[in-house]
């Protein structure tokens, strides 16, 4: 019977080759999308989730209110020291009322009258989300054919493209919803960018990122 043990070697030779290496986390993130390292290094840190049907959803654009508890998760902000914003239209029975009265507290969103917590995260208010809660900073800025000067999110979005934390040319598209898939890789880039800098921060001290 050596020939069925050859063959038996021979299967579980050719089964051991054609399995994955690294199995995905979510089924409808595969391992050759782009934004894939993103998202498992996120949700090995605790900043990203997914949904009880086992997607992620890519593509899907991301809420205000959802980018609030994301980036909280990133900074690891105390969501129960917090001071209630103004915002009308933010319920304290809002799944994400802690993360953006934390936000808020420390200035990363304005304490106006109202949040707009359904709304599309743009990319522009992306931007100045990021420069504010990471503390972003260059010594010059990227310019882009679509976001003149007088526009209040220009400094915002010239130190992303200064940092590389945004990799556009040319255009910018200021006013695009942002993709969960899009706002990991926004994120990821945003702690590389941390890590490697000369200020001692929280992202420093992470082991295995």
């Amino acid at each position: 019977m050596q020939w069925k043990r050859i063959a038996l070697l021979t299967l579980c030779i050719v089964s051991l080759g054609t399995m994955p290496t690294n199995a995905a986390t979510f089924k409808d993130v595969n391992t050759q999308h782009w934004y894939y390292s993103s998202v498992e290094r996120l949700v090995k840190h605790n900043i990203l989730s997914g949904y009880e049907d086992g997607t992620f959803k890519p593509q899907q654009p991301v809420t205000r209110a959802q980018a609030a508890t994301i980036i909280a998760n990133a900074l690891r902000v105390n969501k129960e020291a917090i001071v209630p914003p103004r915002f009308t239209d933010v319920a304290k029975t809002n799944t994400h009322y802690e993360a953006i009265a934390a936000l808020t507290k420390l200035g990363v969103f304005q304490n106006s009258e109202q949040f707009f917590p359904q709304q599309s995260l743009t990319r522009k208010q992306m931007a100045k989300i990021l420069v504010e809660a990471f503390k972003l900073k260059s010594s010059g800025i990227v310019t882009y054919a679509d976001v003149p000067p007088k526009s209040w999110a220009y400094e915002y979005i010239g130190i992303l493209g200064a940092l590389g934390i945004t990799t556009n040319q040319g255009d910018f598209y200021p006013n695009q919803a942002v993709t969960r898939a899009q706002l990991a890789a926004f994120i990821e880039r945003t702690i590389d960018m941390k890590r490697k800098d000369n200020d001692n921060d929280i992202w420093d001290t992470w082991k295995n990122w």
